[in-house]
């Protein structure tokens, strides 16, 4: 990524770049594409970050589906960037729960990326199911966890809220998997949706107390 005036190359061979908001411009290879994903990390790559939920379960081989919108959390508002492929969306914790987050550096295609572990996607999605687009696919990326996966992402869910535990409680049930010990000893006293905003419904849980 640029952050300087383009500079289209006449030879269709060779890299040229392509704006994408203030000062910022994408380098484009027509020999070798920049993973979205790569872009969306370089976005922010002067400040603590991570990508999360739908990219980061893609990244991992646990969703495959079209990722349109990248999301990205950090500790401070940015707005939105339209980087042709997807959208990348940034969106907010506080500096203390970034710096908690279970993510790292690796790399796509040989191109920086800072992601959510699977377990932190998952935490992720259910504290805050607007952060994944793919919501209604996550009880199949569940289905695949391990056990010990399962207990990190349960203990991780709960220090985020109760309604992120019973939201995952409810996915675990409707996966086919026996939920954590820390989450069988939940009993929920208010009622959540699994995914607030949305218009469809799904079966209520008594166990988990959950609008799905």
């Amino acid at each position: 990524m640029r952050q300087h005036g383009p500079h289209f190359d006449a030879d269709s061979t060779q890299p040229a770049e392509r704006y994408i908001g203030p000062s910022l411009y994408v380098v484009v290879d027509p020999v070798r594409e920049t993973p979205a994903i790569a872009i969306a990390s370089a976005l922010f790559a002067e400040v603590p970050h991570y990508v999360t939920t739908d990219a980061a379960f893609a990244f991992h081989g646990l969703l495959d589906q079209p990722i349109r919108t990248i999301t990205v959390v950090l500790s401070s508002t940015r707005r939105a960037i339209d980087i042709g492929r997807a959208v990348v969306r940034p969106v907010t914790v506080s500096a203390d729960r970034l710096r908690a987050a279970d993510a790292y550096a690796t790399t796509a295609d040989g191109f920086a990326v800072r992601l959510a572990s699977r377990e932190q996607a998952v935490v992720d999605a259910v504290a805050e199911p607007a952060w994944m687009m793919h919501g209604d696919l996550l009880a199949e990326v569940l289905a695949v966890f391990a056990d010990d996966e399962l207990e990190r992402t349960a203990v991780g869910a709960l220090a985020r809220s109760t309604a992120a535990g019973q939201r995952l409680g409810y996915l675990l049930e409707d996966a086919g998997r026996q939920p954590p010990k820390l989450l069988a000893e939940m009993r929920p006293l208010r009622s959540v949706s699994l995914r607030p905003g949305d218009t469809r419904r799904g079966s209520y849980s008594t166990r988990w107390r959950v609008y799905g």
